[in-house]
C-alpha cells in the first residue's frame, strides 16, 4: 500500500512540477497575466502578433520623434523671436520707427507681389491652356482617413505643379476636380487649406455630369492601349484614389462600366522601376502630363518627375519619341 502510494506520488509529481498557484491579480493586471487594456489578437499566429506589435512600436517611436521635432522647432522659433525683440528694444527710438516702417512696406510689397502671382496663375489656368486633365474623386467613401489625407495632399501638390508651370512661363493644363462630396471636403480643408480658392473647376457632380463622355480618356495602369501623344480635344482623367493596392483594377472597372475610353502611360517602354509599383500618384500623373504637354519626351518627363527611391533606370527598348 505504501509502495503504491509512493509510486503514485512520484508518477504525478513531474506533471505538477512548476505549477504554482497564482496570487490574486495585481491592480492593472488580469488573471492571465496581461496588463489591462492590452489588445488581444485572436485568430492569428504568434509571429503575426509579434509583427503587429513591432509595427506598433515603430509607429509610436516615429510619432514621438515627430512630436519632439515639432516641439524643438517651436522652441527655436520662440527663441529667435525673443532675440529679435531684444535687439529691436536696444535700438534708438528713431531707428525703431524706421524699422517698423520698413517692415510694413516690405509686407505690403509682398502682399502685392502675391496678388500679382495669383492673378497671373488664374489668367493662365483659365485662358492659356491647351490640354485638359480631370481628377475623379469617386472613391471617397472607400478610403480610410489616412488615405483621404494623402489624397488631399496629392491634390495640393498637383495644383502647386500648375502654379510652378505658370511661374516658369510654361503652358499649364486646364484642371478640374469632380466628385467633391461631404466626405472629402473637411479633409481638403485640413490637408489642402485654401482649396476653395484654386482657379480650377471644382465640382460636386460626378464625372459624367462634369464632362462629356466622348471626350474623356481614363488613364489607368490596367488599360491595354498606350498613350503615345496627347490630344488637345481630349480630357485625361486621373483616378483620385489612394488605396495601397486594396482596390485593384478599380479605375479600369469604373471606366469600362461607364463606357469611357482608357489608356495607360508608356512607362515600361521608357524606364524600368527597381522598387515600388508602377501605379503612380495623382500629382505624379499631373506633373508628367504637364511636362509632356510642353514638348518634353515621355522618358525625360518620367525621369524628371518620379522619385529616385523607385530605382529608375532607362529601358533598353524604348518608344519615347513624341
Amino acid at each position: 500500500m505504501g509502495v503504491a502510494l509512493s509510486r503514485l506520488f512520484w508518477e504525478k509529481a513531474p506533471r505538477d512540477h512548476g505549477h504554482v498557484a497564482r496570487l490574486p491579480a495585481a491592480r492593472g493586471e488580469r488573471e492571465d497575466g496581461r496588463r489591462t487594456g492590452q489588445t488581444e489578437l485572436q485568430g492569428i499566429s504568434k509571429n503575426a502578433q509579434k509583427k503587429v506589435a513591432r509595427e506598433k512600436r515603430l509607429a509610436d517611436r516615429k510619432k514621438a520623434r515627430k512630436e519632439e521635432k515639432k516641439r524643438q522647432k517651436a522652441l527655436v522659433k520662440v527663441q529667435k523671436r525673443a532675440e529679435r525683440q531684444a535687439r529691436f528694444e536696444k535700438l534708438p527710438a528713431e531707428e525703431r520707427e524706421r524699422a517698423i516702417q520698413e517692415r510694413a512696406a516690405a509686407m505690403k510689397a509682398g502682399r502685392a507681389e502675391e496678388r500679382e502671382k495669383r492673378a497671373k496663375v488664374k489668367d493662365a489656368l483659365q485662358n492659356r491652356t491647351r490640354y485638359s486633365v480631370c481628377i475623379d474623386l469617386g472613391w471617397n467613401d472607400q478610403m480610410f482617413e489616412k488615405e483621404q489625407r494623402s489624397l488631399a495632399r496629392q491634390l495640393a501638390y498637383s495644383y502647386n505643379a500648375l502654379r510652378k508651370c505658370v511661374e516658369s512661363d510654361m503652358v499649364p493644363l486646364s484642371m478640374s476636380i469632380a466628385g467633391i462630396d461631404d466626405v472629402i471636403k473637411p479633409v481638403l480643408s485640413f490637408s489642402a487649406q485654401g482649396w476653395e480658392t484654386w482657379p480650377v473647376k471644382l465640382s460636386e457632380n460626378s464625372l459624367l455630369e462634369t464632362h462629356e463622355k466622348e471626350k474623356m480618356v481614363y488613364l489607368t495602369h490596367d488599360a491595354e492601349d498606350v498613350l503615345q501623344t496627347m490630344d488637345p480635344d481630349a480630357i485625361y482623367v486621373v483616378g483620385g484614389i489612394v488605396d495601397r493596392n486594396r482596390l485593384r483594377c478599380a479605375t479600369m472597372d469604373k471606366a469600362t462600366r461607364l463606357g469611357i475610353k482608357t489608356a495607360r502611360l508608356n512607362l515600361d517602354r521608357n524606364i524600368s522601376l527597381q522598387h515600388g509599383t508602377p501605379v503612380l500618384t495623382v500629382n505624379h500623373c499631373v506633373e508628367i502630363l504637364v511636362n509632356a504637354a510642353n514638348g518634353m519626351s515621355w522618358r525625360d518627363a518620367y525621369l524628371k518627375v518620379l522619385p529616385v527611391r523607385k530605382g529608375i533606370s532607362t529601358a533598353k527598348s524604348s518608344d519615347h519619341d513624341r
